[in-house]
């Protein structure tokens, strides 16, 4: 037996009991298509199945509650037993981890900027149009670049935090996807 929306067989049941869960490998994001799971798991199983979006060090993770037990990583065909136990093996979560030889390198390209960078603020620093650094490895930390630096993360406290601002958004953006078990 299955329970079928938009051509996807969200739950199959089989005579020994066993039951494989699917959502056709859509992520879904929406309340709407994660309520979809839980409203026919309720009608059909023993067990409430509930997919939510989890956050291991804020990347988000899609994961699934079996009734009360831990969230666990989701993957399509996940299979349960009468009981509603996961047979076969459990997926991993991502997280964000810092990077930090990139990190290292950052800071040393930023040397000669962080020594200059009193100088270059004393006077109001320059001023430039807002530029977005979308990652810190396009930041040259070139003489080009250094009113545009300053513009887009000066602090009205100095050029030592604006040093740290400028570090705190590298640090934000230089990371690296890990997995690991839950």
């Amino acid at each position: 037996m299955a329970v079928c929306m938009y051509r996807t067989d969200l739950i199959e049941a089989y005579p020994d009991g066993r039951v494989v869960l699917s959502i056709g490998g859509r992520n879904p994001t929406t309340t709407k298509s994660k309520s979809n799971m839980a409203e026919v798991s309720r009608k059909f199983l023993p067990y409430g199945v509930y997919i939510q979006t989890h956050y291991e060090n804020k990347f988000p993770n899609l994961a699934v509650r079996i009734g009360r037990n831990p969230l666990v990583p989701w993957r399509d065909g996940l299979t349960l037993d009468a009981d509603g136990k996961i047979v076969g093996e459990l997926g991993t979560f991502k997280r964000y981890e810092a990077d930090r030889v990139a990190r290292k390198e950052f800071v040393a390209r930023g040397k000669a900027f962080r020594e200059a960078l009193p100088l270059l603020m004393a006077n109001g620093g320059p001023v430039a149009p807002w530029v977005n650094f979308r990652h810190p490895d396009l930041m040259t930390f070139d003489g080009e670049q250094w009113p545009s630096i300053i513009s887009t993360y000066r602090s009205p406290n100095g050029p030592k935090e604006t040093w740290a601002n400028i570090y705190r958004w590298a640090c934000e953006s230089l990371v690296q996807i890990v997995e690991v078990a839950p």
